[in-house]
């Protein structure tokens, strides 16, 4: 598994590992699960393992305007 735009690591494990990305939060859910190439300067992680699950935690809802916040 590769992942490109990511920012920061927050934990890895063999069954879990969190990542920050461009796009939000990404949790990878497996077994074996290990790190082989990290590179926050270049924005990409490759993991090995069996992948079960890949998920974007929910993206907080940013207000920002008068319509956002009287329409949102």
């Amino acid at each position: 598994l590769t992942v490109t735009g990511v920012t920061d690591v927050g934990s890895v494990d063999e069954g879990t590992l969190v990542i920050y990305t461009s796009c939000g939060e990404m949790t990878v859910k497996g077994e074996e699960l290990q790190v082989v190439e990290l590179s926050l300067d270049a924005g990409r992680i490759t993991a090995e393992g069996k992948v079960d699950e890949v998920r974007y935690a929910d993206p907080v809802k940013k207000e920002s305007g008068f319509f956002t916040r009287f329409f949102g």
